[in-house]
């Protein structure tokens, strides 16, 4: 830190300069030189007269560091992704018009599953129109269903192709499938960016014997058609072959 001394203050080469506090300060003191109220004016006005040459220069970066700064646009989208799977869980309770009802339930002191206030919505044609129509944007009209079965079978297989190349690969995928006279049916997800190739049985079947099925027919259709890499492949429903412990999937 420094402060204005007066030098000969008794003769006349009297004058002011600036200079460290420590300057004299023991044997180490501040070695900066002091300076003359003139001198500090010059570099002042030689430093400012620099930046006034270098304006546009300046004013550009300041503008592209603000407008970085304040460039709020991938947590916009950000926000949006993850309110829409804040209105996507939402909508997957809705079936359960007790969830969360103050005096009912109490997820703190025992898992739905054992509940004995739970109570699901009804099923009916209604249910299945609201859910083929999607016409809900919080998604309330969504109808979910258990593929796998108590004695850990089921009576379909789906499998799950998401990503830019789903419809690509989809759409390989089935034409690979008439060639071994397999016709599924395809379904576009909700989120418009997916969609899954459904197989359904006469009648329900081991899901350990379901998911080989899937898994051959995806390494056999890879092995005959090597263009096809099926990157938008995600998963197969059911998710495993047995029943876990205390829940379905």
């Amino acid at each position: 830190m420094a402060d204005s001394k007066i030098r000969h203050s008794n003769d006349k080469y009297r004058n002011m300069v600036w200079q460290c506090n420590t300057k004299y300060a023991g044997n180490k003191g501040c070695r900066a030189r002091c300076l003359r109220d003139e001198e500090i004016e010059a570099a002042f006005l030689a430093t400012y007269n620099q930046r006034l040459d270098n304006r546009d220069v300046i004013f550009a970066a300041h503008e592209e560091a603000l407008r970085v700064l304040s460039d709020t646009s991938a947590l916009d989208t950000e926000a949006t992704a993850l309110t829409e799977e804040c209105e996507r869980g939402r909508g997957l309770c809705a079936g359960l018009p007790q969830r969360m009802t103050y005096g009912v339930c109490d997820k703190k002191k025992q898992k739905c599953s054992v509940c004995p206030s739970r109570s699901f919505a009804s099923f009916n044609w209604d249910v299945v129109y609201n859910h083929l129509s999607g016409k809900k944007a919080d998604f309330t009209d969504v109808a979910g269903i258990y593929p796998l079965t108590a004695d850990e079978c089921c009576y379909f297989l789906a499998i799950d192709f998401d990503g830019d190349a789903w419809l690509s690969d989809i759409t390989a995928f089935r034409a690979t499938c008439k060639e071994y006279g397999l016709v599924p049916a395809v379904e576009r997800s909700r989120g418009g960016n997916g969609g899954y190739v459904l197989f359904f049985f006469e009648d329900k079947i081991p899901a350990a014997t379901a998911r080989k099925f899937g898994s051959a027919l995806l390494t056999q259709i890879m092995a005959r058609r090597h263009e096809i890499k099926f990157k938008s492949y995600d998963r197969l429903f059911p998710n495993q072959d047995i029943m876990p412990k205390g829940g379905a999937t």
